[in-house]
């Protein structure tokens, strides 16, 4: 009698150590830290900025994702918004405290995304009053305007004044 009294006690004690176990292991997979979930929820704007879902972009900021949030390439959520165009996530970023003038690694911010990619619509909110400029315009780069023809036979007036 002894014997399956210690035994039963013996074996309940193995299984509630054995379940505090697993339940410890559990909970310290499930615990991160607050600035890796932090990061997780700017890496999530950054995301949801790109894929151009607002309400996702709404709620994270509601939680407290970073407006400026970068990635390792320097991404931020308005660069990316500019990038394609959605104006409703530039409106909520913007109202969040988010740059227009944050520069990505390479040099571009959100205004100048906007303005390279034909957004106006982005453009008017990243910097109000600015405008796309038309490809003949006196301010469009030398990318931009026409190159002579190789082919083309000179003008007299060209002759003249070479003389």
């Amino acid at each position: 009698m002894r014997f399956v009294c210690i035994t039963v006690i013996l074996s309940a004690l193995l299984f509630s150590l054995a379940g505090c176990k697993s339940n410890n292991a559990a909970n310290t997979g499930a615990r991160t830290s607050p600035a890796a979930q932090k990061a997780a929820m700017d890496q999530q704007l950054i995301e949801a900025s790109i894929s151009g879902d607002a309400a996702r972009v709404k709620a994270l900021l509601d939680q407290g994702a970073n407006p400026n949030a970068r990635d390792a390439d320097g991404r931020n959520p308005l660069t990316e918004a500019a990038w394609r165009g959605h104006v409703e996530i530039i409106k909520l970023l913007l109202q969040k405290g988010a740059d227009p003038k944050q520069k990505k690694n390479d040099g571009q911010d959100a205004i100048s995304i906007a303005k390279a990619r034909g957004q106006q619509e982005a453009l008017s909110l990243l910097a109000p009053g600015e405008t796309i400029s038309s490809p003949n315009s006196s301010n469009s780069s030398n990318a931009a305007k026409p190159q002579a023809n190789a082919n083309a036979k000179p003008s007299p007036t060209a002759n003249h004044n070479r003389r």
